[in-house]
């Protein structure tokens, strides 16, 4: 040799670490990445007819659940920064889940809708807003629609600490 250092790679060491039993393979660390989102249509319904705001409410509510239920989520869901290689598997992404109620507002009688998509993951994942705001105004056909996003970070899961620890917020 030359006398100069011999560059081993970090990971080739752990590896070596871990085989011989010296250390143990670093914990994948669960993470959970909850969306809160307001669609709002700003079409007032002024009717008192209940049977007309049922019909409205429940296709709207389809509609948003039809883009974001089963493998469709997939589309929203974009793996980055150094996860970029990851995919939607159960070795990356555990779980995923959208809930969703829709409701006229007490003054205006606007339907809107409130939605939480819950995702449980061992990445880094990043939701396109922008892709799911643009299905959203096509499948509707709506001028003027409205949404308000809030993506909370928790690594406990809990719905009391979500409010705690707000990382992000966006309106469009």
């Amino acid at each position: 040799m030359d006398g100069s250092a011999q560059r081993i790679p970090i990971k080739v060491e752990i590896e070596d670490a871990v085989a011989q039993g010296i250390t143990k393979k670093p914990k994948r660390r669960l993470r959970h990445t909850n969306l809160f989102f307001t669609i709002n249509t700003n079409q007032p319904y002024n009717t008192t007819d209940n049977e007309l705001k049922g019909r409205a409410s429940r296709k709207f509510t389809a509609v948003v659940r039809e883009l974001l239920s089963g493998e469709k989520i997939k589309e929203y869901v974009k793996f980055v920064n150094k996860c970029k290689e990851h995919f939607w598997d159960p070795q990356y992404v555990k779980e995923a889940e959208i809930h969703t109620k829709s409701e006229f507002g007490p003054e205006k009688s606007m339907l809107h809708l409130h939605g939480l998509i819950s995702i449980r993951h061992y990445s880094c994942i990043r939701v396109d807003f922008e892709l799911l705001k643009e299905r959203l105004q096509e499948k509707l056909n709506l001028d003027g629609l409205h949404i308000r996003w809030q993506l909370f970070f928790d690594t406990k899961g809990k719905i009391e600490d979500y409010i705690e620890k707000t990382k992000f917020s966006m309106e469009y």
